[in-house]
């Protein structure tokens, strides 16, 4: 293929075969490590030298692009599309991404066409590889498309799949954390009461004027992991009901561990600062005396971590029997907090307010909730939630592509789409997002 001339423009050679290596190396630094199958691009080249290693590779951000300006939605994704049907390729999906090296600038790198091929028993020879990167290659290139390689790997789509909900309660509380999955905190994990092995993640509450309730607004395979597209609407109350919880009855029971485990490292923390106080008995200088001040403060927070953990624990085994605490009820409008995310403490405010505000030609105006509950609002103008640092809902998250159960790449559902769709269903024709209360 080198040097052949299409539409104007010269055409880059194929690469040869992949090697086992480049195969297996290609992606190295991605989530989920996916083979490469065949691509289009300068030659690949193993590393060399004394201490030879592979540079980790990321996804950064694609950028202004005229691929991405209505091009790609428009006609040429499903042009592309109809290039791996022509070719009997079992795709599994085609996203447009910017690859980069760790210590490269996300805005850096190259763009790429990037089409995801299932990783089950079925096998896609190099052979029907190029063929399917030349003829979408060439397909860019008829639209004016010279700086976008194309490249296919391995990927699967993995569908991320109580008396009533409890309210977010603030940091000072010791249990607040772990109240996250029984509260109405978005991000909570359900499944349906018939297939507990398909959990997935609720994804915000929208109200209606006439109607003093709520409606939880999730994706379709959570709770129909068997439905494969058949409508369900309950209408009668004589029909059958489709319930579903709070966490499966193993996740729950793993919670109940991890309520169980944290009263323990309290133990542990009042012993040790026990053993602070004891190490600096009788000595009256101004150090130990801030010593045994400091271990008493913090061994009297344990001993109230520690009792409130354990009256949390005994209320959850006791009120959960046979599932009554997480079966799902309607929720009253006066009872809701409004749309909120939990930010938990995974991260500090320090650290979740640099990541927000990582690039420097787009800093992000996010600022850390005093109480730690990031409110939501509509989305711009205008699974689990997708939003913004101002609290904007952008989606529904669905899906993610990736060769492991680690995604490369995830996939959102825009909410302009959800809410349109949502609309146009009789009782709920006129519904809205439920904003939290002013902090």
């Amino acid at each position: 293929m080198s040097g052949v001339t299409f539409f104007g423009f010269e055409l880059p050679p194929i690469p040869p075969r992949p090697s086992t290596a480049e195969a297996e190396h290609y992606y190295h630094g991605l989530p989920s490590k996916p083979r490469l199958t065949a691509r289009t691009g300068p030659p690949w080249y193993p590393p060399s030298g004394p201490e030879p290693y592979f540079r980790n590779k990321e996804l950064g951000i694609p950028g202004q692009h005229r691929l991405l300006s209505g091009l790609w939605e428009d006609n040429l994704a499903f042009k592309v599309h109809n290039i791996l049907e022509h070719d009997q390729v079992d795709w599994s999906s085609t996203d447009i991404v910017r690859i980069v090296h760790g210590n490269e600038p996300a805005s850096d790198g190259y763009l790429v066409l990037w089409i995801g091929v299932w990783g089950r028993h079925t096998h896609l020879s190099y052979e029907v590889g190029t063929k399917v990167v030349v003829q979408c290659r060439q397909l860019l290139f008829e639209h004016g498309i010279i700086d976008v390689e194309v490249k296919l790997r391995k990927s699967n789509i993995i569908q991320m799949v109580c008396p009533r909900l409890l309210k977010p309660t603030d940091i000072i509380d010791p249990t607040a954390i772990l109240h996250k999955p029984f509260t109405t905190s978005l991000g909570i994990t359900i499944c349906a009461e018939d297939t507990p092995w398909a959990e997935g993640t609720a994804g915000f509450f929208i109200a209606v004027d006439s109607l003093d309730k709520l409606y939880l607004v999730t994706t379709r395979h959570v709770l129909f992991p068997r439905a494969q597209g058949k409508h369900f609407e309950h209408t009668t109350k004589s029909q059958p009901r489709r319930n579903f919880l709070v966490l499966s009855e193993a996740s729950f029971q793993e919670h109940l561990l991890l309520i169980k485990r944290e009263t323990e490292d309290q133990v542990t923390i009042i012993a040790s600062q026990q053993s602070r106080i004891a190490g600096v008995a009788g000595q009256d200088d101004t150090i130990s005396q801030k010593i045994c001040e400091d271990a008493e403060l913090e061994k009297r927070k344990a001993v109230q971590r520690a009792q409130s953990l354990t009256t949390f624990h005994q209320e959850l085994s006791e009120r959960c029997t046979h599932k009554t605490l997480r079966s799902s009820k309607s929720l009253k409008l006066d009872d809701f907090p409004g749309n909120c995310i939990d930010l938990g403490n995974k991260y500090t405010s320090a650290e979740l307010t640099r990541k927000m505000r990582s690039n420097p030609e787009n800093p992000h105006k996010f600022t850390w909730p005093g109480n730690r509950l990031l409110r939501l609002k509509l989305p711009g103008d205008s699974g689990s939630v997708v939003v913004d640092g101002l609290g904007r809902i952008g989606g529904i998250l669905t899906a993610g592509s990736g060769i492991t159960d680690s995604a490369d790449v995830t996939c959102v559902t825009p909410i302009h789409f959800i809410m349109k769709a949502i609309h146009q269903f009789g009782p709920l024709a006129n519904p809205y997002i439920k904003n939290a209360l002013p902090a």
